[in-house]
């Protein structure tokens, strides 16, 4: 049975949760004295020692942090990018802040309301789009859908229909506008579930990785609207999770890397890379590696990814040096372990590698994987 149930906005607690529950709200009235400062003009998102932890086991006795003591602050009209590998408690924290997980411990206001004692003003600032949602109707059309979404937020239908029609055609979809989203391609509906989000005109908007799965040419597009009409010409607050650097680096003002449920580093792209100024990166492409490599070497400050999603065979590993004359080694043991090379070169920094650095582990790009969706019901 769950400790936390929810009825006509009531929360009720059960069992020993109940303790813990008024300890988050005595932190929480910390907070209070600020809340209509921070509506007006403070940060959009302000987070204080966010904490989940999931239990398994037969008596539940085995504990996971997947969020971990999170302390994290967005400004108003930013963009701000959350990264890591898959499982690194992006989706988590997002989930948090936007009311659809409870927090173990924590404190977080998003637009200057807290999500647990104010959980509907929270929801009515924001717009979310989760990944691998399905929430929309195949046999409705994607104008259908949208004024469908747009009567749950009690939006006026003649307010809803020009809405819905002005951001159509910022996505290029207005011509598409009747047909049914059975027929519509991922990136079509990628970008309606985004239209959507944008119906209630909140100022916050959450992304959980908004081009996976996407064509390059889909991916820029959805990249190239939420950088220059939901931001910058809506004004928008956005937050994005991604394992993709490079859509980082092309999107965000900071980013936050997080590992192992802990944002372990806060910053703009630049000043992240400009940390690592005395130190480059190996580029090498094998034809027959994968993250074995990595191990076999004992390379800390390295990744590796395969191409095509494939985790090994072909692809390139990246080792980050603090000097050239460590690459004539690196090539040797390479060439001992029996795998084949390519080619080598030498880059510049990226965010990969400041990761690896920050995360203080290797880490593997491998691809996409399954990732939990939203709608679920609260843990």
């Amino acid at each position: 049975m769950r400790a936390f149930m929810r009825s006509e906005g009531h929360l009720h607690i059960r069992g020993p949760e109940i303790e813990k529950y008024w300890l988050l709200e005595s932190r929480i009235s910390s907070l209070s004295k600020d809340q209509e400062l921070i509506k007006s003009e403070g940060p959009a998102i302000i987070t204080k020692d966010l904490t989940k932890i999931f239990k398994s086991g037969l008596f539940q006795k085995t504990e996971f942090k997947v969020v971990d003591s999170v302390n994290l602050t967005v400004e108003r009209g930013e963009f701000f990018g959350l990264l890591g590998p898959n499982g690194a408690g992006k989706t988590t924290l997002i989930k948090i802040i936007s009311t659809l997980t409870i927090p173990t411990s924590g404190i977080a206001l998003v637009n200057g309301y807290d999500i647990i004692k104010q959980e509907r003003e929270v929801r009515n600032s924001i717009g979310l789009v989760g990944v691998g949602e399905r929430i929309f109707y195949w046999r409705l059309t994607g104008m259908q859908n949208l004024l469908f979404f747009s009567s749950l937020y009690n939006i006026p239908l003649k307010e809803a229909e020009s809405r819905a029609e002005e951001l159509l055609k910022m996505v290029g979809l207005y011509q598409f506008a009747d047909t049914r989203y059975m027929n519509y391609s991922t990136g079509m509906q990628r970008k309606l579930a985004i239209v959507r989000a944008l119906l209630t005109d909140a100022p916050i908007l959450l992304l959980d990785e908004p081009s996976i799965g996407l064509d390059p040419i889909s991916a820029k597009q959805v990249r190239e609207f939420l950088k220059e009409q939901v931001q910058r010409k809506m004004g928008k607050t956005v937050v994005l999770t991604t394992h993709y650097m490079e859509e980082a680096e092309q999107l965000c003002d900071r980013v936050g890397f997080m590992s192992r449920g802990k944002l372990v580093a806060v910053g703009s792209p630049s000043e992240l890379k400009d940390k690592m100024k005395q130190e480059n990166a190996v580029v090498i492409r094998l034809e027959n590696g994968g993250p074995w490599v990595v191990d076999k070497l004992g390379l800390q400050k390295a990744w590796w990814s395969g191409e095509g999603g494939d985790p090994t065979g072909k692809g390139t590993l990246r080792v980050v040096v603090e000097s050239d004359n460590e690459v004539p080694e690196l090539i040797k043991s390479l060439i001992d372990s029996g795998v084949k090379i390519v080619e080598v070169k030498m880059e510049e920094p990226s965010l990969y590698d400041v990761f690896v650095k920050v995360a203080g582990s290797q880490v593997q790009v491998e691809g996409p994987v399954h990732k939990p969706m939203f709608g679920r019901r609260r843990e």
